[in-house]
């Protein structure tokens, strides 16, 4: 997964890097793009964006993007629609159309789009996902592509969206995936036992419900007086997880996470 939950694969070999750009098309509404740097190996590449199913248009919706080829010759760009077997499960997923996009010229931006009625796809009330397929062979060693202002909008043409603020979309965000490595703290002080083993646990509230419990992972090392590295002890819900440790001795219990990327992730993506 990348910013702003898109997904990225290749069918073959690894891209040399996925950074974000500062290169745009004229009159772009965004400030950044998404530069992937070709290397030898790689055959086609796909980049998506999945919506979960209670967001999923049913009727007839533009999906338009700005690809900047960057290869050397001119491809011509793949869209796939694709949706799950159950509602919000990917583990089985079906492409329910796949269309060709327009060319794109070599050393120039260029707007694709695609306009399709999504409402007699197949599992299409399970969730769809928007799968962008950078043909093979244009992003081998030497080769760069940039994509900007992906939109889908309902309608027959392109309707410009509402831009988000930076809140709103992060809030949004937090939903599918949270990384609590910013240096905030999980502290507990003045707790002491007269022997070991004693068990601490401080219960964390997540800033918004994410869409199923997560998956939690511990990122480095914590710092930790008088008890053992904290694990998650009950949970996790949709709000909510127990963080928990065990004294190794007599003392005051503390732990925390105040060294940068030390924390932990919290995965509900799709």
């Amino acid at each position: 997964f990348l910013a702003d939950r898109w997904s990225l694969q290749t069918g073959a070999g690894t891209l040399a890097s996925v950074a974000r750009s500062t290169s745009l098309p004229s009159g772009s509404r965004s400030r950044y793009s998404m530069q992937l740097t070709g290397a030898s190996g790689v055959t086609g590449v796909y980049i998506g964006q999945r919506i979960e199913a209670m967001n999923t248009p049913r009727s007839t919706v533009c999906f338009s993007i700005y690809i900047y080829n960057g290869s050397g010759a001119a491809f011509s760009p793949a869209l796939q629609i694709r949706t799950p077997s159950a509602s919000d499960t990917w583990s089985s997923i079906t492409t329910a159309a796949s269309a060709t996009l327009q060319e794109c010229p070599d050393s120039a931006w260029t707007k694709v789009s695609w306009t399709g009625d999504l409402s007699g796809y197949s599992n299409i009330a399970n969730g769809v996902e928007f799968r962008l397929v950078i043909p093979s062979g244009s992003l081998v060693a030497g080769d760069t592509v940039y994509l900007a202002d992906a939109a889908l909008s309902y309608g027959s043409i392109y309707t410009a969206p509402i831009i988000k603020t930076y809140a709103q979309e992060y809030m949004d965000c937090l939903r599918y995936f949270r990384r609590a490595t910013e240096g905030g703290e999980f502290v507990v002080y003045g707790l002491y036992s007269g022997t070991s083993g004693n068990y601490v646990g401080i219960p964390v509230t997540f800033p918004v419900p994410m869409r199923v419990a997560p998956t939690i992972t511990r990122v480095g090392t914590w710092t930790v007086s008088y008890c053992n590295q904290p694990t998650i002890a009950y949970g996790p819900t949709t709000t909510t997880f127990i963080l928990g440790a065990v004294s190794t001795s007599s003392g005051r219990i503390s732990f925390n996470n105040v060294t940068a990327g030390v924390g932990f992730t919290f995965d509900a993506e799709l």
